[in-house]
């Protein structure tokens, strides 16, 4: 239960006390249907909330008790809210990964209503950047708004997906079947919002394009994917340690990859999506300076002792 379960996660924050901030992720479907006019102004934070189906509303009591909470105990909340999020490894009851599997055997897509509801589609980098930022830089009891500039329908994207499997496969490009199945109840037509106050206090806006984006997502999905327990990325795999670990996880037969990227070294982003793209289910990291058989001192390390 999206209300009660809630209610229950900020009395644990309330009676542990200790937490510095928290980040509430809400939804733009707070705000209840927008136009499909060209003209349509994006909602911003203080725009009224109508919910148009009873999961918005739940969203809607969410925030509510956390103005609440916010109120009567001071607890440090920053509320984003937030447009569809794709990428990577995304669970595949939705619809971008349920769409891929569909591309790839040349499957009909089945399509709710008229296909012609719009969505914004925001890329998980770009989602996980401007969720950082309302952690970091996000002032106390604001609300963000972290969407996009990339509106689809739903037709829409099951050609763009069609079309980029087809290209990654290198086979001829086939136009896709649709298959109309009557509408769900309460499906809004728009969810359109406005992130200049995200841009403005934050410096945060999506960097990736939705072609990009997309071209990420389905290389993930057509890689060869095992089915294991446990895939680990190392940092760090090439020193005395990290051999010695891939020693064990040999022995144990337990998949891992060398990552390439250098914690510390390369930019957070460029970490991130490495092992994103990597579908690695743990990360270890043995970096360091240590000794080695046979060596007694760390002037081997490249840039000698003092670096």
């Amino acid at each position: 239960n999206n209300v009660l379960s809630f209610i229950q996660f900020l009395e644990t924050v309330r009676t542990y006390g200790k937490i510095k901030r928290f980040v509430h992720i809400s939804t733009d479907e707070v705000y209840g249907d927008s136009d499909l006019s060209e003209n349509e102004q994006g909602k911003v934070e203080y725009s009224r909330l109508v919910p148009g189906n009873p999961y918005a509303a739940t969203k809607i009591a969410g925030e509510a008790y956390v103005r609440a909470y916010q109120a009567q105990y001071n607890l440090p909340i920053v509320t984003a809210r937030m447009n569809n999020i794709y990428g990577p490894n995304q669970w595949d009851v939705k619809v971008v990964p349920r769409f891929i599997e569909i591309a790839k055997v040349r499957g009909e897509y089945t399509i709710q209503g008229s296909g012609k509801q719009l969505r914004s589609w925001l890329f998980v980098d770009d989602a996980s950047a401007g969720l950082k930022a309302v952690c970091e830089k996000g002032r106390l009891h604001e609300i963000y708004n972290l969407g996009t500039y990339y509106e689809k329908n739903v037709a829409d994207l099951a050609k763009t997906i069609q079309e980029e499997v087809d290209r990654q496969l290198g086979r001829p490009h086939e136009e896709p079947r649709y298959k109309s199945i009557p509408d769900r109840p309460y499906n809004d037509l728009r969810y359109l919002i406005s992130i200049e106050k995200a841009k403005n206090d934050l410096g945060w806006e999506p960097t990736t394009s939705f072609d990009e984006g997309m071209r990420i997502t389905v290389a993930s999905a057509l890689k060869e994917h095992k089915h294991v327990k446990m895939h680990v990325a190392i940092y760090g795999g090439k020193g005395y340690v990290g051999q010695e670990l891939q020693h064990v996880l040999r022995a144990r037969e337990i998949p891992y990859v060398l990552a390439e990227k250098k914690v510390g070294f390369d930019s957070d982003e460029e970490v991130e999506r490495e092992l994103a793209l990597a579908g690695v289910t743990h990360v270890i990291c043995v970096t360091g300076r240590t000794h080695g058989p046979g060596c007694n001192t760390i002037e081997y390390l490249e840039g000698g002792a003092d670096k």
